[in-house]
């Protein structure tokens, strides 16, 4: 019987009563996953092995004797926070299963624990959001060849559009609609929402002029958008991969001599946000340009755009994106 259960079933006399709580102990113990248990076994061992070989008692032990545990870990063993913490953790289940107090009650070794969290906890990485002046260096020192071609239009796409590396390699050419100042992607990618995306002022930064030349040269009507490049002039059948489109940025940053530190490709969508934003865009059309469900996911966003100083030579007009809503052309075809 689950030793934890033993306290409550004294009161009990029933023979019944003990035999639920002797299933609801092994169904206590069954919860953990096999690997789980391993883990809890390992650093239970390691840390009885310890105790024994510093004349400490493993179980029950003590707020104080964990608190050396856990100095032994950081000094001796090198271990990080996040894995001190992973370790306590797993010995003070162990307490509890045997029907011990857990030390980690103890309001000194709590907060303990908690500094220990906080700080090794991870902070998520902040992509530098790129400029449209940055961008319009990388995309002047693209050649004109076959695969410039490809990288120009897969560039301009993610900015202009505000996409996600996964998100444009999984267009293909058959949802792909080109007109007369815009071009349209009608796919289930878009939560059931067609893509408009319109022509730009400045020839360099058009999207829609270059996703016509590399279908032009290509020279393919269906399969995915976006193919790798066998030889110079040679598109294969295989869809890039998504981490490949951080790869291509790189490689175009670094030949424009534009700092590639702490840019990747995630860099194209926070500044074509930030752009819109710091030129006032409203909430409403930024929520549709970034495909963001809550609008607190846009403050960040607003954050960063408000500390930005745009001029008007260097900043970008009015989004695509937004323009496109805009269009009466694009909403005549959305009405259909």
């Amino acid at each position: 019987m689950h030793t934890l259960l033993a306290p409550a079933l004294q009161h009990f006399v029933d023979p019944r009563h003990v035999a639920l709580g002797a299933r609801a102990s092994e169904l206590l113990e069954h919860s953990l996953s096999e690997l789980s248990l391993k883990h809890r076994k390992y650093w239970y061992e390691r840390f009885a092995k310890w105790c024994a070989g510093s004349d400490r008692c493993a179980l029950p032990s003590s707020p104080a004797t964990l608190t050396e545990y856990a100095a032994y870990l950081r000094a001796e063993v090198g271990y990080c926070d996040r894995t001190i913490v992973c370790a306590l953790g797993w010995i003070g289940r162990t307490h509890r299963n045997a029907g011990f107090a857990d030390p980690r009650e103890d309001p000194r070794l709590r907060d303990f624990l908690k500094r220990l969290r906080r700080k090794g906890r991870r902070v998520p990485s902040r992509h530098r959001p790129l400029h449209v002046s940055q961008l319009r260096k990388v995309i002047a020192s693209i050649p004109q060849d076959f695969q410039g071609l490809r990288d120009r239009a897969l560039l301009l796409m993610c900015y202009s559009a505000a996409l996600w590396s996964w998100l444009i390699v999984a267009i293909d050419i058959e949802q792909v609609e080109i007109h007369r100042g815009y071009l349209v992607i009608d796919s289930d990618l878009f939560r059931y929402r067609p893509l408009i995306i319109c022509s730009a002022s400045d020839p360099l930064l058009c999207p829609v002029r270059a996703v016509r030349a590399w279908l032009k040269a290509c020279g393919q009507n269906s399969g995915p958008l976006f193919r790798c490049t066998m030889r110079l002039d040679y598109a294969s059948n295989s869809r890039i991969e998504a981490r490949y489109v951080r790869t291509i940025f790189k490689r175009r940053a670094l030949d424009a001599g534009v700092p590639t530190r702490g840019y990747c490709a995630v860099s194209l969508r926070r500044g074509a946000i930030i752009s819109a934003a710091a030129r006032g865009t409203t909430r409403v059309p930024l929520m549709i340009l970034g495909r963001f469900k809550l609008p607190s996911s846009l403050d960040p966003y607003l954050h960063v755009a408000a500390r930005w100083q745009t001029t008007s030579k260097d900043s970008a007009e009015p989004h695509q994106v937004m323009r496109a809503l805009c269009d009466r052309r694009a909403l005549r075809w959305r009405k259909k």
